[in-house]
């Protein structure tokens, strides 16, 4: 039987999808204050502005709010690493665009918060997720047995530098893209050795499309 909101008096009736995103923004805002195991029903539909009546209508329970937050986390960051791995770059240069991307997820949005979360990849829609996008980062260098560990590798290295960087792209500085950088140059010879291209520093990487040949040769230049 299909659920239906009721609306309480004086509240203004919103269509179901805006309903239920904005209770998804609030409880992200929740969530993103302190352990998710610390967070109640009621928190989240206080800061909704909505009923927790309303909130299991919506959501079922607190694993089904939380298996809602994950997907839409997860495709938020899978749509900014897909066009990472758009046309026209070589391997090489989407490593550099896909770890600054990954990165700048992880410092400015709180939804990253939840996928780094203790437990997170325990949930079956962030191993679902997570799976998805070590096969297409394979595909997209090779889909060979070795591109498939070393897109294991590029994807856990992020995950695990971004769980534990106290950088705040928020602030407006750009110290966490120090993190793509390292990733590059930890990586970039591995995947150089499957794709014979010359890896360089994550900026130069995600810049290559639109830079001349000479600032390319100087940004290689100054790598240590």
């Amino acid at each position: 039987m299909r659920r239906t909101e009721r609306t309480e008096p004086g509240r203004k009736r919103l269509d179901p999808e805006i309903r239920r995103q904005s209770i998804l923004d609030a409880a992200e805002r929740v969530f993103a204050s302190r352990p998710i195991g610390e967070v109640t029903f009621e928190e989240v539909a206080d800061a909704a502005g909505v009923s927790r009546a309303l909130l299991y209508n919506y959501f079922g329970d607190r694993q089904g709010l939380l298996a809602a937050l994950y997907g839409r986390a997860s495709k938020r960051l899978d749509a900014l690493m897909l066009d990472a791995l758009g046309p026209g770059l070589t391997p090489v240069e989407q490593l550099g665009a896909l770890a600054r991307a990954y990165v700048t997820f992880s410092a400015t949005h709180e939804a990253a918060g939840l996928l780094a979360s203790a437990g997170a990849y325990e949930h079956a829609v962030v191993r679902s997720a997570r799976r998805a996008r070590i096969e297409r980062l394979a595909s997209a260098w090779g889909g060979t047995a070795q591109s498939h560990v070393v897109a294991c590798i590029v994807l856990g290295m992020l995950e695990s530098a971004t769980a534990t960087d106290t950088s705040d792209g928020r602030d407006g500085s750009d110290g966490h893209l120090d993190l793509a950088d390292l990733v590059c140059r930890l990586v970039g010879p591995g995947l150089d050795q499957l794709t014979g291209q010359i890896p360089k520093s994550a900026a130069a990487m995600a810049d290559t499309a639109s830079a001349s040949p000479s600032s390319v040769a100087s940004a290689t230049a100054a790598r240590p």
